[in-house]
């Protein structure tokens, strides 16, 4: 069956833009918040620290800059401003979260999942805390834990889609399908602006071979985003899977059109060619995979298949000694088929 390949920061993450804290103060600090205001971070960052030489106990400025640099994708800044907006004020919970933040950035799981929790030390209903600390959790391969406090996130605000969307990833993870159609449906209903809740709907769908449901699905996302590669392949996945080749194959040229350099995408529509018998288009779809990948053991492998059809035993018996040295279960896959083939 195909299914995407995800890394382990499944999901793409965006770093949420956040705003600065205001404090009783001079009017440097009021000059500071409105240039941060204005997103001109680093002319902020002056003024937060001009500020803290006249009030260097100000957690909020510490707390500030670290927003400004994190902001900005600085998040190793950002973490020794939280750290010394904690240092200052131990129960500042907000400054927790955003150290955590960081943290995650830096897919240092262990200490943002350290940070999350001592937010919710300071603030037990602290929503967010809960969800990402249940994703640095997913992260750490600790899953049990992480839909447990993804699940208090819930109890505490049972209408917040992207902790029903998070905790369905979780449940993905686990190939626990059901639970996760249930929760990305919940998402979807809570939040239909989120193209990614329909996508994940789809796949976990599409996981449990319940392809109208994964295209309805599909479908929805890409109204939210036309050119959303992950649900365009995912709608060529439930086509193929279902055994409608020639479907899958416009939304496979389109994922290739708007990521060529994708080997995987090229594969597949080579898959759905090969499929379809249309033999030529596949052998080319093939040879611009391993030109991307040369190495990977599925484009080989089919390479192979395609050998096999044409009765060309040299160069399927070629394909196959790659694949004693990538991948022996593929290789045993394609002996059997040019045994059977009666290639020798």
């Amino acid at each position: 069956m195909k299914k995407m390949r995800t890394s382990a920061f499944a999901l793409l993450l965006v770093a949420i833009m956040a705003p600065a804290i205001f404090a009783q103060n001079t009017s440097v600090f009021d000059k500071a918040l409105k240039d941060f205001d204005a997103k001109q971070y680093d002319q902020s960052i002056a003024g937060f620290r001009q500020h803290l030489k006249q009030f260097p106990n100000d957690a909020s400025a510490y707390f500030n800059i670290g927003l400004a640099n994190y902001n900005q994708r600085r998040y190793e800044a950002a973490v020794a401003e939280f750290q010394s907006a904690v240092g200052v004020k131990v129960d500042y919970a907000k400054a927790h979260y955003w150290l955590g933040s960081s943290h995650f950035y830096l897919d240092r799981y262990a200490q943002a999942a350290a940070a999350y929790r001592d937010a919710i030390r300071y603030q037990p209903n602290y929503v967010d805390a809960h969800i990402w600390l249940g994703v640095s959790l997913k992260e750490l391969n600790q899953p049990t834990d992480a839909i447990r406090s993804i699940q208090t996130a819930i109890q505490f605000d049972a209408t917040n889609g992207i902790a029903h969307y998070r905790l369905g990833l979780v449940y993905q993870s686990l190939k626990r399908y059901a639970d996760a159609v249930a929760s990305h449906k919940n998402a979807t209903r809570l939040r239909p602006d989120m193209g990614s809740a329909f996508r994940e709907l789809g796949n976990s769908h599409n996981s449990l071979r319940q392809f109208p449901d994964a295209i309805a699905a599909f479908n929805a996302a890409l109204k939210l985003d036309p050119n959303d590669t992950s649900s365009i392949l995912g709608l060529g996945n439930s086509y193929y899977n279902d055994a409608k080749y020639a479907a899958s194959i416009p939304l496979y040229k389109r994922a290739v059109e708007l990521n060529p350099s994708v080997s995987q995408y090229v594969l597949y529509l080579g898959d759905a060619y090969f499929n379809t018998n249309q033999d030529a288009l596949a052998k080319a779809s093939y040879d611009k995979a391993l030109t991307l990948a040369p190495r990977d053991a599925n484009v080989i492998y089919a390479l192979g298949l395609y050998w096999v059809r044409m009765k060309n035993a040299v160069l399927a018996r070629e394909q196959k000694i790659k694949l004693d040295v990538l991948d022996t279960k593929l290789a045993t896959q394609l002996q059997t088929k040019m045994t059977t083939a009666g290639l020798r």
